[in-house]
C-alpha cells in the first residue's frame, strides 16, 4: 500500500465512523417486559435510545462495523508517519514537507511525457488569473507529471508547495477555506487532484482563478472527469484556464516509457501506462493488470473512466446546458446504456467492415493457398474442403446483423449521438483522420475517418466480437482447423486495419501545418484504363508540392500484391497530375528496412518512433 492511498484510506474511514452509531445494546426491564437500548456515553453523561424490534440487527452490525473501522484506523496509525502538526487545521487531505516529499519520489525513475514541458513552463511563469488543467482517462499519467513536478523543483520551491487529494464529501468550500490557510503559511505551489470530485466544482470554479490564482498562487488542476472540466470551462472558467490533455498516447511516447518496441502489444494493450497480462509476463516485467485484457475489464473502465466522469458532472449541472440531451438520457437511467451502445456500434461497424474487405479482397483465397502449401506436411490443411467463401462471407455478415439487432436495446436520437461523440472526442478517446475519394476524371470528394485513440480498448472488444462469430450454428457447421484459421485470418486483418489508422493519424498529428496527410481511395474507371484501389496514406508537401504514397502492412514479410498500387502507372499519372510529382513510394511493415523495384520498405515500429 502507497502512503497516499493509506492517507486516503484513514480519512475516509474516519468520515465513516461519523455516520456509524457508538455505545452498546443493553435491555432495560419496564413494568415487567424487557426492551433494548442503545446505550452510550456524551462526556460524563450516559445516554440511550429505544430500539425498535426491526432495528436492532441492523444497529448491531452498525456497531460491527464500527468495531473493525476503529481497528483499521490504529493499524494504519501504527504505519503511517505522523502528519504535520499544522495539518489538523485543514479540511481536505493535503501533503506538505516530507509528506509531499515522499509522496513525489513515487515517480522517481518515471520517463517524461512529452506535454511535462508545458507543465514545467506553467509552472516557471506565473499566469494571472489563470489555472492549469490536467486532465484524461485514468492511467493516462496525470498525477504521475504532478509528482514529477514537484520532483524537478529545489527544495526551497517544494516547501512552498502543496498537494492536495479531494474526496467525493469535500466542497469548494473546504477547499477555499484551505487555500487561504495555505496562502496565509507561504505556500504558493498548489496541485489539486481529482478536483472534480467536489460536488460544486463546476458552479464555483472561477474562484480558483479569479481570487487563490490572482493572489499569486499557481494552481495545477487535474481529474478524470474531463466533462467536468469542460463544463466549468464553458462557463465559470471560460477563458481562464489553459489545458493539458493525456489521454493519447502516442506509439513512440508508449514505447519509450513502457521499453517496449512491439506494434502488435501496443494494438493489444496500449492506450493506458499499463503493462499488459496475456505476453509481457513472457518477458518477466512486473506488471499491473491492463484494463483492455478482456472484454469485463473494457466494460468496467468504461463504465468508471468515461460513462461515470459524465454521470458525476450531470449530476452536479442540473442547468442541462450544451449537454442537455444527455442530461435527459441521465435522468432518465439510460445514459450508461446510451454510450456503451455507441463505442459498441463503433467498433461493430469496424469489425464489420474488416470483415467485408477481407473477404471480397479475395485474401482467404491466399490464406487457403498458403495452408495447402505449408512445408511442414502436417500443418497443411485444404480450407476449400471445409468451406465455401461465398458462404463464409454471408454467414459472418448474416451473424454480425443478427448481434447488434439482439443487442439494441436503447435507440439513441441523433443529438444524443453527437453529444455523446462530441464529449468521445474532446476526451479525444476518438479521433478523426481526412479521407479524399479521386474519381478517374480527376474530380474527388473529401470525407473524415474515425479513429480510436484508444488501440488497446478497440482491439479487445473487435476481438469478443469476432470470437462470438464462432459461437453461430451455422458457422459452427466448419471443422475446428476451418473455424480457427478464419477467426484467426479476421484477427490479422484487424491488427492490420487498426494500424493503418495508428499511422495516419499520428502522421497527421505530427506533421500537421507542413504537410497534408489523408488517406486516397480511387475509383476506377475502366474505359479509361483505371483500376479500383487505395493508398493507406498519402503526404504531400505544403512548400513544395511534393508527394509521397504509403501502403501501410502488417505482415513482416514481403509479398508480390504488397506493392500492387504503389506500382500501377495509371494510377501514379492520376495522383500526380492532381497532387504533384511523387518522390518517394513506401510500403511500412514488421520487417527490415530494404529497397526493392524502386520502392521502398520501411520499419513501421521505426517509423512511428521517427514521428
Amino acid at each position: 500500500m502507497s502512503y497516499l492511498d493509506g492517507r486516503e484510506e484513514y480519512y475516509e474511514l474516519e468520515e465513516e465512523l461519523k455516520s456509524l452509531p457508538k455505545g452498546t445494546i443493553v435491555r432495560k426491564t419496564i413494568s415487567g417486559r424487557s426492551y433494548p437500548y442503545l446505550q452510550w456515553h456524551e462526556g460524563v453523561k450516559t445516554k440511550s435510545r429505544y430500539l425498535k424490534a426491526g432495528e436492532v440487527e441492523g444497529v448491531k452490525a452498525k456497531l460491527a462495523r464500527r468495531a473493525d473501522v476503529e481497528a483499521r484506523l490504529e493499524q494504519l496509525k501504527g504505519v503511517l508517519p505522523p502528519a504535520a502538526t499544522e495539518s489538523d487545521d485543514y479540511r481536505l487531505m493535503i501533503l506538505t514537507g516530507d509528506e509531499l516529499s515522499q509522496f513525489a519520489r513515487a515517480a522517481e525513475g518515471f520517463g517524461h511525457r512529452r506535454c511535462f514541458r508545458d507543465l514545467q513552463e506553467f509552472l516557471g511563469r506565473w499566469e494571472r488569473s489563470r489555472v492549469l488543467i490536467l486532465y484524461g482517462l485514468r492511467r493516462t499519467g496525470k498525477t504521475t507529471l504532478m509528482q514529477q513536478a514537484l520532483l524537478s523543483m529545489g527544495e526551497e520551491e517544494r516547501s512552498r508547495a502543496a498537494y492536495i487529494q479531494s474526496l467525493p464529501h469535500d466542497t469548494m468550500t473546504d477547499l477555499a477555506c484551505d487555500l487561504r490557510l495555505l496562502r496565509r503559511r507561504g505556500y504558493r505551489a498548489i496541485f489539486i487532484d481529482e478536483v472534480t470530485l467536489l460536488s460544486d466544482f463546476i458552479d464555483s470554479a472561477a474562484m480558483l482563478s479569479d481570487v487563490f490564482a490572482a493572489m499569486r498562487m499557481t494552481i495545477v488542476l487535474s481529474g478524470t472527469d474531463s466533462l467536468g472540466f469542460w463544463l466549468a470551462s464553458g462557463d465559470a472558467l471560460y477563458d481562464r484556464s489553459l489545458s493539458i490533455h493525456t489521454t493519447f498516447i502516442p506509439f513512440a511516447e508508449w514505447s519509450r516509457l513502457l521499453g517496449i518496441n512491439d506494434v502488435d502489444d501496443y494494438i493489444a494493450f496500449g492506450g493506458t501506462f499499463v503493462r499488459g497480462v496475456e505476453r509481457f509476463d513472457e518477458r518477466g516485467v512486473s506488471q499491473l493488470e491492463s484494463p483492455f485484457v478482456d472484454e469485463n475489464s473494457v466494460r468496467r473502465y468504461i463504465d468508471t473512466a468515461i460513462v461515470g466522469n459524465i454521470q458525476h458532472s450531470l449530476e452536479h449541472y442540473r442547468d442541462g446546458g450544451r449537454f442537455g440531451s444527455l442530461y435527459v438520457l441521465y435522468e432518465r437511467n439510460e445514459l450508461t446504456s446510451a454510450i456503451n451502445r455507441v463505442i459498441e456500434d463503433m467498433n461493430h461497424r469496424f469489425v464489420r467492415r474488416t470483415i467485408e474487405r477481407t473477404f471480397v479482397s479475395h485474401d482467404l483465397r491466399s490464406t487457403a493457398q498458403l495452408l495447402r502449401d505449408a512445408p511442414n506436411p502436417r500443418e497443411r490443411i485444404l480450407l476449400g474442403d471445409y468451406l465455401d467463401e461465398e458462404a463464409v462471407t454471408e454467414r459472418l455478415r448474416h451473424v454480425l446483423d443478427i448481434l447488434e439487432a439482439d443487442e439494441r436495446t436503447l435507440e439513441v436520437g441523433d443529438e444524443e449521438l453527437a453529444d455523446i461523440q462530441d464529449y468521445l472526442r474532446d476526451l479525444e478517446l476518438i479521433g478523426s483522420a481526412r479521407v479524399v475519394t479521386l474519381l478517374a476524371t480527376g474530380r474527388r470528394r473529401e470525407g473524415r475517418h474515425t479513429v480510436f485513440l484508444q488501440p488497446g480498448m478497440r482491439y479487445c472488444q473487435a476481438k469478443t466480437l469476432v470470437q462470438s462469430v464462432e459461437l453461430d450454428d451455422a458457422f459452427q457447421g466448419l471443422s475446428i482447423a476451418a473455424r480457427e484459421h478464419v477467426v484467426g485470418k479476421i484477427l490479422d486483418d484487424v491488427r492490420g486495419r487498426m494500424l493503418e489508422d495508428i499511422v495516419l493519424f499520428e502522421t497527421s498529428q505530427a506533421l500537421a501545418g507542413s504537410h497534408e496527410v489523408f488517406k486516397l481511395v480511387v475509383e476506377g474507371d475502366p474505359q479509361l484504363g483505371i483500376r479500383a484501389g487505395e493508398y493507406d496514406m498519402v503526404i504531400r508537401s505544403v512548400s513544395d508540392g511534393t508527394v509521397s504514397l504509403y501502403e501501410v502492412k502488417h505482415s513482416d514479410k514481403q509479398a508480390a500484391g504488397q506493392t500492387r498500387h504503389l506500382v500501377d502507372e495509371a494510377k501514379r499519372a492520376l495522383v500526380e497530375a492532381t497532387f504533384g510529382p511523387i518522390v518517394e513510394r513506401c510500403v511500412l511493415y514488421r520487417g527490415p528496412a530494404i529497397v526493392c523495384d524502386d520502392v521502398s520498405y520501411a520499419n513501421v515500429e521505426e517509423y512511428l518512433v521517427g514521428l
